[in-house]
């Protein structure tokens, strides 16, 4: 059980996961809502983002 736990990523805080995914749902929606807004910079400042919250919210299994 000890190496499942080290192989499968923990989560910290138990909303970190369904926040990047509201993130990437609510980014979809803008995008199809607004399609003059650029796709880079809406892909570039979400991936930045996720990326941040992933740090802080999930941590591998100690």
């Amino acid at each position: 059980m000890k190496q499942l736990q080290q192989w499968v990523m923990q989560v910290r805080y138990p909303y970190a996961a369904g926040i990047i995914a509201v993130m990437w749902i609510g980014t979809a929606i803008f995008a199809y809502l607004k399609p003059d807004v650029p796709l880079e910079f809406l892909v570039g400042s979400l991936a930045v983002s996720t990326i941040i919250i992933a740090i802080t919210g999930l941590s591998e299994a100690r």
